[in-house]
């Protein structure tokens, strides 16, 4: 429904067909579609219409409201891209003797090395074009000449290099220094910080190495690498540490048959009943173990090449 709030946990679209199962009764399968995990909106349009081949199809729009904030990714038209350091009331901002208050407070030391100087000529002109209501012609590689647009500019009754007098918005003093100041057009790019947080506790892992998966979308674990263990060490708390790397990445319990010794996989382990029967028939025990070593170890009996257990002198061979 339009206007609903939806979440991944709500179903946007159903599929339902008919399946006959193994006792020759038709039942009714459903499918859900759902949006991305870790993102949320609210249903902006929803159509219901037919394909090619005569069937239906559905097309649902979410719309998310994002207020721009600490973190998020702007960029001018010459591609000055920098990330928003501090979000400030209007009132706190410095302003002119007309009451105008900036949008965007930039870094100069932005302009030099990356040498936009256009950005510098848009800011000049698009004054100039805004006191005198007219466009201004802003095709590049042409031989412009800035005096042209500082007389312009200067026949407005602004400073010519564009400068004014500004004052501090927490004070109401003057600063002392000219600003340079104009129009400039901006543009928010898509990376933001909305989209980067992500958290879990615990969720899925790789079948082959049993390691949390990657990535956000897929509610994947945040990785502790080589320095974050550093800063674990050095905030002193080492029993997080091994719980991270052995009890919560590591370790995992496994079937051993008491006849044989081999690992066995006939049972659930999930299945309480059933190990509590085999238990009593003295049938297996359960091990927990921290190999990391069991993948690599089957890939090389694969090959046909048997291990050396050091410890008792015993051979470990592929059944």
């Amino acid at each position: 429904k339009e206007g609903s709030y939806v979440t991944p946990d709500d179903a946007i679209c159903s599929l339902c067909y008919p399946v006959t199962n193994e006792g020759g009764d038709t039942i009714m399968n459903v499918e859900n579609k759902y949006i991305n995990f870790g993102t949320s909106g609210i249903v902006d349009k929803v159509i219901v219409t037919e394909t090619t081949e005569g069937l239906r199809k559905c097309k649902v729009r979410i719309r998310k409201e994002k207020i721009p904030g600490i973190g998020d990714k702007f960029a001018s038209r010459c591609g000055q891209k920098g990330m928003c350091g501090m979000v400030l009331p209007s009132w706190e901002m410095p302003f002119t003797k007309e009451g105008i208050v900036p949008d965007i407070i930039i870094n100069p030391h932005a302009i030099p090395t990356r040498m936009t100087i256009n950005q510098l000529l848009e800011v000049i002109l698009g004054k100039s074009s805004c006191m005198g209501g007219f466009l201004g012609d802003a095709t590049p590689f042409q031989n412009i000449d800035i005096n042209e647009f500082s007389d312009v500019l200067e026949g407005f009754g602004y400073e010519k290099n564009g400068d004014e007098v500004m004052y501090s918005g927490i004070t109401g003093d003057q600063i002392k220094t000219s600003i340079f100041i104009g129009p400039t057009y901006y543009q928010r790019l898509k990376i933001m910080v909305a989209d980067k947080m992500f958290s879990r506790s615990t969720g899925r892992l790789q079948h082959i190495t049993r390691q949390p998966i990657s990535g956000r979308s897929n509610g994947g674990g945040l990785r502790i690498g080589e320095m974050e263990r550093d800063s674990i060490i050095g905030h002193g708390t080492s029993e997080f540490l091994r719980e991270s790397m052995m009890e919560r990445s590591d370790k995992f319990n496994v079937q051993i048959d008491t006849k044989s010794g081999l690992i066995s996989y006939d049972n659930k382990l999930e299945d309480k009943d059933i190990i509590d029967l085999l238990e009593k028939r003295n049938n297996f025990r359960i091990e927990k173990k921290y190999d990391q070593a069991d993948e690599i170890r089957d890939q090389l009996l694969d090959l046909g090449i048997e291990i050396l257990d050091s410890k008792d002198g015993s051979t470990y061979r592929k059944i």
